[in-house]
């Protein structure tokens, strides 16, 4: 699977629980959460079955993982010090 498809699975599922969340707070009422949650994840089941797996080098899944991990890191860092 190329890497921009798995992130994009990964960003439009927390997109649409933050859009989820910040309607929740507009409504005040946290009954909004519940169907994004549930939106989120049948988005995320369809996606993962719809995309298309493709075969790569070892050497490219482990420079995408290093890159995964010092992003995550960087996220962190940047988590801890906002």
């Amino acid at each position: 699977m190329l890497a921009s498809t798995s992130g994009g699975i990964g960003f439009v599922g927390v997109l649409i629980l933050v859009v989820s969340v910040i309607a929740a707070a507009g409504l005040q009422t946290f009954l909004v959460v519940v169907p994004g949650a549930c939106l989120a994840v049948a988005y995320n089941i369809w996606a993962w079955r719809r995309a298309e797996l493709t075969p790569i080098p070892k050497e490219n899944a482990d420079a995408a993982k290093a890159v995964n991990w010092f992003l995550a890191g960087l996220y962190a860092l940047f988590a801890l010090f906002s």
